[in-house]
This record gives structure tokens, sequence and C-alpha cells, in this order.
């Protein structure tokens, strides 16, 4: 493992970003698909929005990629604090990512039932 030290938040989210990049592109590459989990937070979202940019919407191969919620707040898609319409406004609305490309948690349904689903 390597410890990479930054000091200044920008460079952390170009850094990760960069990562992200790199790590994609090696999956697609292999396997011919990335699979990434998404967390919520003001971090991750600095980092969507890199990723959305024009600097580097254009070196991952989107359409080979596959979004997993590692988190979620129970609350309606649609509300402030939910991680999917972050997310969406941040990054997937952005670059146009497919529906049946996305995995999230379907929090209309009760808590079991929605993680059955």
């Amino acid at each position: 493992m390597h410890l990479h030290v930054y000091e200044m938040v920008e460079e952390v989210v170009a850094a990760y970003a960069q990562h992200f990049v790199d790590s994609a592109n090696s999956f697609i590459s292999k396997q011919g698909f990335f699979n990434v989990a998404l967390s919520g937070g003001s971090s991750p979202k600095k980092v969507f929005t890199l990723l959305a940019s024009p600097e580097y919407s254009h070196r991952v191969d989107w359409q080979n990629v596959y979004f997993f919620f590692g988190d979620e707040r129970y609350v309606p898609t649609d509300h402030a604090e939910s991680n999917a319409k972050m997310a969406n406004e941040s990054l997937l609305g952005l670059i146009g990512i497919d529906d049946n490309q996305v995995f999230k948690f379907d929090t209309t349904l009760a808590p079991a039932a929605a993680a059955e689903d």
C-alpha cells in the first residue's frame, strides 16, 4: 500500500479522479466492463464533478461502466440528502449514463424489501 499526501483538497480530488480513470480503463481492457460503488458526501461530489468535466469525461468508455451505491440515505430520490440525486446531478446525468447501468436502492420500498430487491 502506498500513502499519498497532498497539501490541497484539489490535489486529492485530481489524484482520485485520475486513479478512477486508470482503474476503469484497466478493468475495461481486461474484462470489458468496470463496476464501481459510489459513496455520498462532499468529497465524492467533487470527484464526480471533475470526472464529468470536459477535461476527464472523454477518458473513460462510460458505456462499459456500471454504478452501484455503497451507501444511501433512506430518503426519496429527489430529496436534497439523496446520494443518488447528488451522483446523478454531478456525474451520471452529465455523462449520459443509461438507467440500466445504475443500481440504486429503491427507497419507496420498506427497508427489508429494498434490501431483498
